[in-house]
């Protein structure tokens, strides 16, 4: 169970990387979904697909579209709650910067 642990810790922040600002094609999305398919098996020493699903499904791994969307909407909340002047800490820093960089594209 440590092992899927680190796998669910590691690997979507480094294949997710950047994603919510753009809109992966499906290919895209099947080949990331693929990629932890394939550390699952790894890990649980399986090769059916079915058995691997069975296991994301009890391990609780999400699929990288459902990673995606949650990624994005969280991008497009903090997005929004800093153009209409709530700061919102990035890093420890209040984020004002963004309401300027969000008006040269909107208006």
């Amino acid at each position: 169970m440590v092992s899927t642990e680190l796998v669910k810790a590691y690997c979507p922040p480094l294949l997710l990387y950047g994603l919510e600002a753009t809109d992966p094609p499906k290919q895209v999305i099947q080949m990331m979904d693929i990629c932890i398919d394939v550390a699952v098996k790894k890990i649980f020493k399986v090769s059916a697909t079915g058995n691997c699903t069975s296991i994301k499904y009890f391990v609780v791994f999400e699929h990288v579209a459902e990673l995606i969307k949650n990624r994005k909407c969280k991008f497009m909340n903090n997005l929004v709650a800093c153009h209409y002047g709530r700061p919102i800490s990035v890093s420890g820093r209040p984020c004002y910067i963004l309401p300027m960089f969000f008006y040269l594209f909107i208006f």
